[in-house]
């Protein structure tokens, strides 16, 4: 998500750029939607996925069973 949203949602950037296929970035992408009704194709869905990233990015400590990822789709 983070590279996809870095990359201004160019599915073929992102994917050059993680080093996978553009229909794995999509198969990706459908799967966070999927997990938390977060659709980046929207303004509002976009914005949600930004806080949350920043919000993981300055929490010193993620939730319990949650994670942070540096990088990735």
């Amino acid at each position: 998500m983070r590279a996809y949203l870095r990359h201004q949602h160019d599915r073929r950037v992102t994917a050059h750029h993680l080093g996978l296929h553009p229909n794995t970035v999509d198969n990706r992408l459908a799967r966070i939607t999927h997990l938390t009704d977060i659709d980046t194709a929207t303004p509002h869905g976009n914005a949600l996925a930004l806080t949350a990233l920043l919000l993981c990015d300055n929490t010193t400590e993620p939730a319990r069973g949650e994670r942070c990822e540096a990088d990735g789709a």
